[in-house]
């Protein structure tokens, strides 16, 4: 009497797959989540309280001017220079910048803006690593709010 084959090599194939699909979920869950943001349906449900503050930051007539200058070694010196709508520098803002690595929220970390003068303020920061960066910025004076950001790729060496 001969037995087959075929039932085996079907039972190969399914605990084949079986170990493939076991190595496919260990190295999702010790690799990057996917996660862009926590809360993302709170978040969403916030997003006209968003279209608000814009409205209002527009009305507002902030200008900004922004300035990264690139030292050695991952050190930028960022600098805002803040008027208001009638060109009148803004000296007395409470600047916070979050300096947020996209890809890597452990490497994130906030800063407070020095003011120096006629609406200039300044930040010495010290990156981690090089590579793409956004800077965020949380602008408040007399009950105001202003947000600016922008990204920057810095090319110094890596830690």
């Amino acid at each position: 009497m001969k037995i087959s084959r075929i039932p085996l090599m079907i039972l190969g194939f399914f605990v084949l797959m079986t170990g493939v699909d076991a190595v496919f979920i260990v190295l999702s869950s010790s690799s990057y989540p996917g996660t862009v943001t926590a809360n993302p349906y709170q978040k969403g449900m916030g997003y006209n309280k968003v279209l608000q503050q814009a409205r209002q930051q527009d009305d507002l007539g902030w200008k900004i001017h922004s300035k990264v200058i690139n030292g050695a070694a991952n050190k930028i010196s960022y600098e805002l220079t803040i008027k208001d709508k009638n060109n009148v520098p803004i000296n007395d803002a409470d600047i916070t910048l979050q300096v947020v690595r996209p890809l890597d929220e452990k490497l994130d970390f906030s800063v407070q803006m020095q003011a120096i003068k006629n609406g200039l303020y300044k930040a010495a920061i010290v990156l981690p690593k090089s590579g793409q960066w956004e800077l965020r910025c949380k602008i408040s004076q007399h009950g105001h709010d202003l947000y600016h950001r922008e990204r920057i790729v810095t090319q110094g060496s890596s830690k």
